[in-house]
């Protein structure tokens, strides 16, 4: 199953800038966690591929995908 989510282009500025405030309040897991964020929902990056480069497992990022099918998904990421 393969589930895309777009985002509007303020959610995408509101991130991008959140997450320069976080780079200026030197807060580095919100860095960690916006990056991925932006890079899975905007850039649609796969979630092996930030797996690899951030050094998580794929089981970080959980889908529930019995809520998927009714439209009612869910999309976390675990605090790393």
């Amino acid at each position: 199953m393969h589930i895309r989510i777009q985002l509007s282009n303020p959610t995408v500025k509101a991130l991008h800038s959140r997450l320069q405030q976080a780079y200026r309040q030197d807060n580095v897991r919100l860095v960690r966690r916006l990056t991925v964020l932006i890079d899975l929902l905007v850039y649609h990056t796969s979630v092996d591929a930030l797996a690899q480069r951030w050094g998580l497992s794929s089981s970080t990022f959980q889908f529930g995908s019995d809520k998927a099918r009714s439209g009612q998904a869910r999309f976390l990421i675990a605090p790393v």
